[in-house]
């Protein structure tokens, strides 16, 4: 290839050889509007003409495009075990919440005071919880309910 068409940075019409004028090329093709949907394509593209050793170091660059880690990693598991042991704390105080332990010793409680009112008021007695006989609205105010005759 002619190194004068590569002068011009929008310029893809050529099969690279090498990892470096891959990676070139695809960025060639990003910068000129390629959509990131056909990147694969155009990964596939760019390798089409680079031979084995080539194309390792063409993938090693599409893996992490910012290069090689410098150090080596080292895993650190004090953040997981402080999550792991906030996490176990919490689930035993929820489970605890959630099933409480039935003692058969206790006795039954009352109803509470508050919730017989809320019964009666909903429509239903607190002893037996029936329905109340709630009174008809009037046919004779200003709305009378549907099917209701003037």
């Amino acid at each position: 290839m002619s190194e004068l068409w590569k002068v011009d940075p929008t310029f893809t019409n050529y099969v690279p050889t090498t990892a470096e004028e891959a990676v070139d090329r695809f960025v060639r093709c990003r910068n000129n509007g390629l959509k990131p949907m056909l990147y694969p394509e155009c990964l596939i593209q760019c390798s089409r003409g680079l031979d084995e050793s080539q194309i390792s170091r063409f993938e090693e660059w599409i893996i992490n495009p910012g290069g090689p880690i410098a150090g080596d990693l080292v895993p650190t598991t004090e953040i997981n075990d402080s999550n792991d042991a906030i996490f176990a704390k919490t689930l035993a105080r929820v489970t605890s919440k959630m099933l409480p332990e039935e003692d058969e010793d206790d006795e039954k409680l009352p109803p509470v005071p508050a919730l017989a009112r809320e019964i009666s008021v909903m429509g239903f007695r607190s002893e037996t919880l029936a329905p109340v006989s709630i009174p008809s609205t009037s046919t004779t105010g200003p709305c009378p309910p549907s099917g209701a005759s003037d």
